[in-house]
């Protein structure tokens, strides 16, 4: 990607494409900078809209995150992790209701998209265990290994709600398969200490 903007500076895809490089790889400072190099080129371009709103949501930033996400959404209803992300952000801000409303917004444009279930699970799990539980039974039939970086995995987080149930085998189990997938979720371990402090 960094050739491509070599050959044709003013080629906004390309920025925004090595942006999406950039913070696949982690870099998120410099995958900031590119995306917002792609929307200098070009005003209107979601998908640079979209990662910066990810970019954000990742460094804790959920009033910014949520902006970026409006304008992703006001460029292109159709991409629905925006809603998903935002969906979160405005629940990590306070807002259940807009939260979920969001998030069944992007259930209609994907109904298979384990981000929906697992997002849904966490808000769903303090209030409501058995719920919580299903949601990310369902992430798991979706996709075993899918994982948010901070945000853990479907395997990790059912292990608190087992861990809390009582169910201690069945929460080791499931925050064992919870590290392996993301060996960098601190709450995995805490909760894996406290069950082998009760087994």
């Amino acid at each position: 990607f960094k050739k491509t903007i070599k050959l044709k500076a003013d080629f906004a895809e390309g920025y925004n494409n090595l942006g999406n490089a950039q913070f696949q790889l982690g870099s998120l400072d410099e995958a900031y900078s590119s995306c917002k190099k792609a929307i200098l080129l070009k005003s209107d371009f979601a998908e640079a809209y979209n990662i910066l709103g990810e970019i954000l949501y990742k460094q804790n930033k959920y009033l910014e995150a949520e902006e970026n996400f409006n304008k992703v959404i006001s460029l292109n209803s159709g991409i629905a992790n925006a809603f998903s992300y935002r969906g979160f952000s405005k629940y990590l801000i306070g807002d259940t209701k807009g939260a979920f409303d969001d998030i069944n917004k992007s259930q209609k444009i994907n109904s298979n998209n384990p981000l929906n279930y697992f997002l849904m699970g966490i808000i769903y799990m303090d209030a409501d265990s058995e719920k919580g539980m299903a949601l990310f039974d369902f992430v798991i039939a979706i996709d075993p290994n899918f994982n948010i970086d901070k945000g853990g995995n479907a395997y990790g987080m059912r292990g608190g709600i087992k861990l809390s149930l009582g169910d201690f085998q069945g929460a080791i189990d499931d925050l064992n398969l919870g590290i392996l997938i993301n060996p960098n979720i601190a709450e995995f371990y805490i909760d894996r200490g406290l069950v082998k402090s009760s087994l």
